[in-house]
Parts: structure tokens; C-alpha cells; sequence
């Protein structure tokens, strides 16, 4: 089985990356379609397995198989549920007043609405470009993407391959291993300063007073 969109649409993988166990499928009958704009799944041969088509405002989805014994597997639930409840959720989308979505991952249906930024001067893609978008009654809230918050490093050998020929200097602290040393010679301090405590506790230990033979009257 081959997923053509792994980013949207009701086959897509989770947020932690994980994907609908679509290998498992086992498909026995199955119907040919024709008509539709994009496959969303297909089987090994190129048909569609779950293709779309958009109508109005909305998308009619086609699944060329069904869920039960003599047509494939699907009836064990660990494709067909999730499939189901994200369907569910993209038709009730439509009806919300407010959405929220993340830069590089609009939906399809999202993409069809003729969303405008709030703000006049911010020309940007809404599919690309954080802000507040309006189509209509309906509000778009597109958020930038966690990824952007995390910045990568690069290595010296890698800062110098994208400059090319042109002149570059770098800046780089090395630690030595004295100077690793030297940061922790707080512990041989604290070390010695137990010692020296225990030292001085034994020395002021009260002696032990000898007894003394009382001496006869003359």
C-alpha cells in the first residue's frame, strides 16, 4: 500500500509522527473509480484506494472497498475508526466559525476558502505566513510552526561550505582539560574543609579526668 499524503487529509500521520497502519490492510474485492481529482491511498498497482473530490464548499471522499470479510479487513477497526473520526472532524470544521492551523500544514479545504489577512499590509501566502485571516463570516488563525522556535546548529565545516570562496573568520571557545579541572576544584575545597571539621572535633574532646587516690590523716 502506498499513502500519497502523509501531511493532511484523513490518512495522515499523527502529530507524533506516527502513521495508520495502512501496511496491514488486506483487500480481497474492490471497485474501479473514475472521476475524482486526487488519491489520497493507493494500492501497489497505482488505483486508488481513498481518492477525493471537492463539491461546493466540501469534498466527497470514495473508498473503493467496505468493510467487511469476503471485501478486505477493515472491519478490525485500526484503520477504518481513525479514518471515520478525522472525516468527522473535517466536516464539522466547516461549520465553526473560528479555525486554527498551522503554517505548512493547511488542509485542502482550508486552501479553497478565500481567506484575506486582517491586516491589510501583510500580502503573505496563508498557507506559508502566520496571522489572522478572514473569509467570509469564518476566522483563520494560522500559528507559526513549533519547528521554527528550535534552531538548529551548524558546524564550522558547514558555516564555511555556504559562504563558498568568500573571505570567512570563526570564533570558537575550546575548553581545555586544566581548565575543566579548575572548575571543579570547589569539590577538593569542600573536601578539605570536612576533614579539617572532623579534625578539630576530635581535638576539642573534653579529657578524660584520671581519679585521684584520696591521702590518709597523719
Amino acid at each position: 500500500m502506498c499513502i500519497r499524503d502523509r501531511i493532511s487529509g484523513p490518512l495522515a500521520d499523527t502529530d507524533e509522527g506516527l502513521s495508520l497502519p495502512l501496511d496491514t490492510l488486506e483487500v480481497f474485492q474492490r471497485r474501479a473509480l473514475t472521476g475524482y481529482e486526487s488519491v489520497l491511498a493507493s494500492y501497489s498497482d497505482g488505483s486508488p484506494l481513498l481518492a477525493r473530490k471537492s463539491l461546493g464548499q466540501g469534498a466527497i471522499y470514495f473508498l473503493t472497498t467496505l468493510p467487511r470479510p469476503d471485501w478486505s479487513n477493515l472491519s478490525n477497526g485500526t484503520i477504518l475508526i481513525p479514518l471515520v473520526q478525522r472525516l468527522l472532524q473535517d466536516g464539522a470544521r466547516r461549520q465553526e466559525k473560528v479555525t486554527f492551523a498551522t503554517a505548512g500544514e493547511i488542509e485542502p479545504l482550508l486552501e479553497e476558502q478565500p481567506w484575506k489577512s486582517v491586516n491589510n499590509s501583510d500580502n503573505g501566502d496563508f498557507r506559508w505566513t502566520a496571522g489572522v485571516y478572514r473569509a467570509g463570516d469564518r476566522w483563520l488563525a494560522v500559528n507559526r510552526a513549533p519547528d521554527e522556535d528550535n534552531p538548529g546548529r551548524l558546524e564550522s565545516a558547514q558555516a564555511s561550505a555556504l559562504f563558498g570562496a568568500l573571505p570567512l573568520a570563526l570564533q570558537e571557545e575550546k575548553v581545555e582539560a586544566s581548565e575543566a579541572l579548575q572548575g571543579e576544584a570547589w569539590r577538593l575545597f569542600l573536601v578539605g574543609m570536612l576533614a579539617f571539621l572532623i579534625a578539630e572535633g576530635f581535638l576539642i574532646l573534653p579529657t578524660v579526668a584520671k581519679p585521684v587516690t584520696p591521702r590518709s590523716a597523719i
